[in-house]
């Protein structure tokens, strides 16, 4: 006998930001999927850190709006190269005490962290071009 169809949980919130449709999840409605258990176990262990410590980062005090541009600045720096990237990790614990191998975070993580948090961080500053252009 077939079983139930699963229905995958709605996301928080859906998009469109220039022709793309953004969906802002997290654990409470994470789509279904093979392999996304394992997804979830990385997000939960690695991903929410990661992005929290960044949001540190880009937004000094927790109170702004904005991000600040020496946060950019920094956030762009630890994205130069993969080495900063895996520094940065060790620096937020995110690696564990026992990491010794760090070639995952080098060539899975960094490439697929540095699209999405470099993506965010100029589609924020073409905003800000476009809202606040500059004087000539």
């Amino acid at each position: 006998m077939p079983r139930k169809r699963k229905i995958e949980p709605l996301p928080i919130e859906t998009f469109t930001l220039g022709g793309v449709t953004f969906e802002v999840r997290d654990e409470t409605c994470w789509p279904l999927g093979r392999g996304q258990s394992k997804a979830m176990e990385h997000y939960e262990l690695r991903e929410k850190i990661i992005f929290s410590k960044i949001e540190e980062i880009l937004f000094d005090n927790g109170q702004d709006q904005h991000p600040s541009r020496m946060g950019i600045e920094k956030v762009k720096e630890i994205f130069r190269r993969p080495k900063n990237f895996v520094s940065a990790l060790d620096e937020w614990g995110v690696m564990g005490t026992n990491a010794v191998d760090d070639s995952d975070a080098r060539q899975i993580w960094f490439p697929r962290y540095k699209a999405k948090i470099l993506a965010a961080i100029k589609a924020y500053e073409e905003k800000v071009r476009y809202v606040y252009p500059p004087k000539t």
